[in-house]
């Protein structure tokens, strides 16, 4: 190369880099503004949204307890009688859940479902193992006779 190509070749070189690096700044632009969206994360992690919602649920239901209403039969005797309804009965302070109870008996059973998953998958794998050993050694001992 001569002198006169060697500042045209880096001009168009550095050129080049700056359109690649206008690319790539814009690429990881997106890439970083998909990655703060919450859709992002649902579409790629959709069971850990269920999860997090049936656990939300669970508590919600658990801590709010249990509230009875009076049946449509009941509100009719009491306006015949004209006698105020009766406050439902509220069960026992003390068999009542706590919050901390509601907590372990979650995690627990979340506990209990993950070994049983890990166990079956384990299980499953080795057992695909031993089926691909066998189907191996009946072909080795196919092509011998």
């Amino acid at each position: 190369m001569n002198d006169s190509q060697k500042p045209a070749a880096i001009r168009q070189r550095m050129q080049e880099l700056r359109y690649n690096l206008d690319e790539d700044v814009q690429s990881s632009f997106e890439n970083a503004q998909s990655m703060m969206s919450w859709r992002y994360y649902f579409r790629t992690y959709p069971w850990l949204f269920l999860g997090a919602a049936m656990a939300g649920g669970y508590l919600i239901v658990r801590l709010r307890g249990s509230r009875t209403q009076p049946s449509t039969l009941e509100c009719s005797a009491s306006i015949e009688q004209k006698e105020p309804l009766a406050p439902p009965k509220s069960p026992p302070s003390g068999n009542a859940p706590s919050l901390r109870n509601s907590v372990l008996s979650l995690v627990g059973n979340l506990v209990i479902n993950s070994v049983a998953s890990y166990a079956a998958k384990e299980a499953s794998t080795f057992f695909a193992h031993l089926v691909e050993e066998s189907d191996a050694k009946k072909h080795r001992t196919s092509k011998r006779t």
